[in-house]
């Protein structure tokens, strides 16, 4: 893959006010550390930022006219793990069965894993096209929540981008950032 580029192009607005548009190009969107490039340019070039997971957003939060557009969609991975642990619970938390998705991932990728090849079960949405981080980060009601509870409140541990532009691990067994920092990286 070639490396970033940032384009900006000279967009003629009628006859009264040029803007810039602006895209990060060939952005390896897997890795966290292109995200927090992307984040960085946006605040240091006063742009607004976007941050699009699976795509769906009734809001309409996974677009805006005049801004840069960081979209997550190759950051779809699905690992299982029999024994996982949040960082830094050792202590105080035993190993459980878990899932983690990447901030791209939908639900039907998730439910493919941990379902038909696992024969698990993960609380998400009733929609397989959602993405998972979307769905999640905005409370995460499903099919099945009146018995398990939402997608969210099953959430053990986010890794996320700050609009700071660092990377921090978000626990539930620390109230540390789970409400404002969470939002960071949000992907509909």
């Amino acid at each position: 893959m070639p490396p970033a580029k940032v384009v900006i192009r000279d967009v003629d607005d009628g006859d009264r006010i040029t803007k810039f548009r602006c895209s990060l190009e060939h952005l390896p969107n897997q890795r966290l550390s292109w995200l927090v490039l992307g984040m960085s340019f946006a605040r240091e070039h006063d742009l607004r930022l976007v941050v699009k997971g699976g795509g769906h957003s009734y809001q309409g939060t996974s677009s805006a006219p005049d801004s840069l557009l960081i979209w997550t969609r190759h950051m779809h991975d699905v690992i299982l793990h029999d024994n996982f642990l949040p960082q830094g619970c050792h202590a105080t938390h035993a190993p459980q069965r878990a899932v983690t998705v990447g901030s791209g991932a939908y639900w039907l990728q998730a439910y493919d894993a941990v379902t038909t090849k696992a024969g698990a079960y993960v609380q998400g949405g009733g929609c397989t096209t959602v993405g998972c981080a979307g769905l999640i980060q905005s409370g995460g009601f499903g099919s099945f929540s009146k018995h398990y509870g939402t997608a969210a409140s099953s959430l053990l541990e986010a890794e996320v981008v700050t609009a700071h532009g660092k990377i921090r691990i978000a626990k539930a067994a620390t109230t540390q950032i789970f409400s404002g920092h969470s939002k960071a990286l949000s992907g509909c």
